[in-house]
């Protein structure tokens, strides 16, 4: 289990070193127009450790990671509706910093738009329960391979390769492919969603901190992770 033994050992070399010499971050994040941008994901990326910390901005666009390390960062701030704004290089030492960031004119947020929210823009039906018991089971739609967007025939096509390809797609519920497929199309899935902004009615997430690590190589499959409650060491299953 290699993104196991590899997730651990960052989260307990993670949690020994930390606050040795930390420092924060913190700044303002505005819209294209200047005015203050809410609700933004403003994310610090530490390549060498392989992990990320992000927070959202408050009300006034300010945002503040505190607790990182020394090191090079790349910060960026998305939020659906705009382009992202970057530093690609931004070196913490044993002082705060401080950095302002400005969105851009666009919308490359929703490339990273998890499925969760592709499937939420789909009506409630006896069609879409199909969709998400046969192809999501497995698939994560925020995946553009797996989301498309696809013509009907594209659709068949993909659901009648899962069902042929291998026996453990077996499983698959039987159901009018043409029909799903269709439906789909009707859908427009895989086109840009209908962007909202989640947190204008929850106030409680902004101060959330949300620190991520990267695991496993190109070929892990890494899921299921579970928290150690004593430790707070993290595990998680991969396929080898």
């Amino acid at each position: 289990m290699k993104a196991t033994t590899l997730l651990a050992s960052l989260v307990l070399s993670t949690t020994l070193a930390l606050n040795a010499s930390a420092a924060a971050l913190s700044g303002k994040v505005t819209t294209p127009t200047g005015g203050p941008a809410a609700n933004v994901f403003v994310t610090a990326y530490d390549a060498d450790r392989k992990m990320s910390v992000t927070v959202l901005s408050d009300a006034a666009g300010r945002y503040q990671i505190d607790q990182l390390f020394h090191g090079n960062y790349m910060v960026r701030a998305r939020k659906a509706g705009f382009a992202d704004a970057s530093v690609d290089r931004l070196t913490m030492g044993e002082t705060d910093r401080t950095t302002n960031l400005q969105l851009l004119t666009g919308d490359s947020a929703y490339l990273a738009t998890p499925g969760a929210a592709w499937l939420q823009a789909l009506p409630e039906s006896n069609m879409k329960a199909t969709f998400v018991t046969s192809c999501t089971i497995c698939h994560d739609m925020g995946s553009a391979i797996a989301r498309g967007p696809r013509d009907a025939a594209g659709w068949k096509h993909v659901i009648n390769q899962m069902r042929t390809q291998a026996d453990v797609y077996s499983v698959i519920v039987k159901m009018d492919d043409a029909a799903l497929a269709e439906w789909l199309v009707a859908q427009k899935f895989g086109t840009l969603p209908k962007q909202t902004d989640a947190f204008t009615k929850s106030a409680a997430v902004v101060p959330a901190r949300l620190t991520e690590y990267e695991v496993g190589d190109a070929s892990s499959w890494a899921h299921d992770m579970a928290v150690d409650p004593l430790s707070g060491v993290a595990w998680v299953g991969d396929y080898v």
